[in-house]
């Protein structure tokens, strides 16, 4: 039957970008030996990864809240975002996917001048900017 055929969607993940203040503007700015993890259950999204100003991270469906460790270098930051979820139907094949609608974001200071978010709204288009990251 037609309906039950699936072109597997694109994955929903929330895309954050990291900057820096040049004078007046924000930048890209790119890390180097950069861990991000979840708090929770240890899963690790990036290992000691180089020259990233975007990253890609899923988030939790079986939680409302979802708590990242990011290991840079050195020293650690969190930042916490709290969110909704939404089950979209994609069809008979596919069945459901998971959105999301961020809420909240908290952020430890050590490194994190803020965090903005940009888009709230987490789904499978791919080229949303969710978190802006601004870094000291």
């Amino acid at each position: 039957m037609k309906d039950d055929f699936c072109i597997d969607p694109d994955a929903v993940v929330m895309t954050i970008d990291f900057k820096t203040y040049d004078s007046t503007k924000l930048v890209d700015t790119f890390l180097n030996d950069l861990s991000v993890y979840d708090a929770v259950n240890s899963y690790e999204y990036y290992e000691s990864a180089s020259n990233l100003a975007t990253i890609n991270i899923p988030l939790d469906r079986t939680e409302d809240q979802q708590i990242l460790v990011f290991r840079h270098q050195s020293t650690r930051d969190t930042i916490t975002v709290s969110y909704i979820k939404e089950d979209i139907f994609i069809s008979n094949g596919c069945g459901y996917q998971t959105y999301f609608d961020i809420q909240n974001v908290t952020h430890s200071r050590l490194n994190y001048d803020s965090v903005n978010i940009k888009v709230t709204k987490v789904d499978n288009i791919l080229q949303n900017r969710h978190l802006e990251v601004i870094y000291k």
